[in-house]
C-alpha cells in the first residue's frame, strides 16, 4: 500500500456486546481515528449474499490492525457497516500489513434519516463541566444523554453543547450531580 494514497480519515469503531438487565447491546470497545483509502464502488444496488439492497457500497483500504468483523467505520456523516468478510494481505516486511474493507450504509434520500445512523459513547459524568471527546467529524443534529437504566437522562443537565475540536467534535455537558455509566447517543 502506498502511504501517499491514504487520502481520507477514518474512524474505525470496534463493537463488543455487553450484557446489561438480561439485554444484550453493542457498545463501542475501542475507537481509532486513522488514514485509509477510500473508494465508492456501488452507487445504489448490490449484491449481498443473494440478496439486492439499496445501498452505497465503499472500499476502504487501511493498515491491519488485528480489526474483527464487528466494526463501524465512520467516514464524514457516513456510518458504514462490513458486508463481506475483512481482506488481509501480508507483505514482505511487518510493517506492510494491510486491509480491505467492503462497507455500506443505506442511502439517505431528500435528506430524510431512513436508517438512522447513531453512534454511542459510554462514560461517567462528573458534577459540573464535562468534556467528552469523540471521533467523530460531521456534527450530529441530536444528542441524547442514557442512564443505565436505559433512560433518557434530563434531571440535573443544565447545558449539553457540541464543540468542534481540530475538525473532531467534543460534547460538553453541565450535570449538577455525578452520573456513572452514561451512554450518550449522537444521532446524524
Amino acid at each position: 500500500m502506498r502511504t501517499g494514497g491514504l487520502q481520507r480519515t477514518i474512524a474505525i469503531i470496534t463493537l463488543s456486546e455487553v450484557m446489561s438487565s438480561g439485554d444484550v447491546t453493542e457498545d463501542a470497545s475501542k475507537i481509532e481515528v486513522i488514514r485509509g483509502h477510500v473508494i465508492q464502488k456501488e452507487g445504489t444496488r448490490y449484491l449481498n449474499y443473494d440478496e439486492l439492497v439499496d445501498r452505497s457500497v465503499y472500499q476502504i483500504t487501511c493498515w491491519d490492525n488485528d480489526y474483527s468483523n464487528n466494526i463501524r467505520i465512520l467516514i464524514g456523516s457516513l456510518v458504514l457497516h462490513p458486508i463481506r468478510p475483512l481482506l488481509r494481505k501480508n507483505g514482505r516486511g511487518s510493517m506492510s500489513k494491510e486491509v480491505t474493507i467492503i462497507a455500506a450504509t443505506k442511502q439517505n434520500t431528500e435528506g430524510n434519516i431512513n436508517d438512522e445512523m447513531t453512534y454511542y459513547q459510554r462514560t461517567d459524568l462528573m458534577a459540573g463541566y464535562n468534556t467528552i471527546s469523540t471521533p467523530l467529524t460531521t456534527e450530529p443534529y441530536s444528542v441524547e444523554l442514557i442512564d443505565k437504566d436505559g433512560n433518557i437522562v434530563t434531571e440535573g443537565l443544565t447545558d449539553v453543547q457540541l464543540v468542534e475540536n481540530n475538525g473532531l467534535y467534543d460534547v460538553q455537558i453541565y450535570s449538577s450531580e455525578e452520573i456513572s455509566n452514561v451512554k450518550i447517543k449522537y444521532v446524524f
